[in-house]
């Protein structure tokens, strides 16, 4: 009975800093790893709002008559004002779709490049580039 009474009951001291060395040791990897994580989901975001922004205000364009496709920028309004869009219009001559000149009344193709960026992460935009052709 006597030996009953001598067992340890909780934790050491010596116990106890080795826990935290370890813990102290493991967490800062795990806690970059974590933040790591989080910065590529807003980031892919970002990515998956310009770039539908970007398709939705070209299917605007597209809607629109020849001759009133032109250059433009603003922003977008509601949970999307963070972002905005500029429109690029040029006139091209084919074959060659990638020079524009000033447009005059005698064109029939234009390219349209949509750019939409945001103020998040200013680094990250995306463009559309379309050929639009007089109807």
């Amino acid at each position: 009975m006597h030996k009953n009474m001598n067992k340890k009951q909780g934790i050491t001291l010596l116990e106890l800093i080795l826990f935290m060395i370890i813990v102290g040791i493991a967490l800062p990897p795990l806690l970059m790893v974590a933040s790591i994580a989080v910065q590529n989901t807003i980031t892919e975001e970002i990515i998956l709002k310009t770039t539908n922004l970007a398709e939705e205000k070209m299917e605007e364009i597209k809607a629109l008559s020849f001759d009133d496709i032109t250059d433009s920028s603003g922003q977008f309004n509601g949970p999307f004002q963070d972002y905005s869009f500029s429109i690029s219009v040029g006139c091209i001559s084919p074959p060659d779709y990638e020079n524009t000149h000033s447009c005059n009344i005698t064109d029939n193709y234009k390219r349209v490049t949509v750019t939409v960026s945001n103020s998040i992460i200013p680094e990250i935009d995306s463009s559309l580039v379309t050929i639009i052709s007089r109807r």
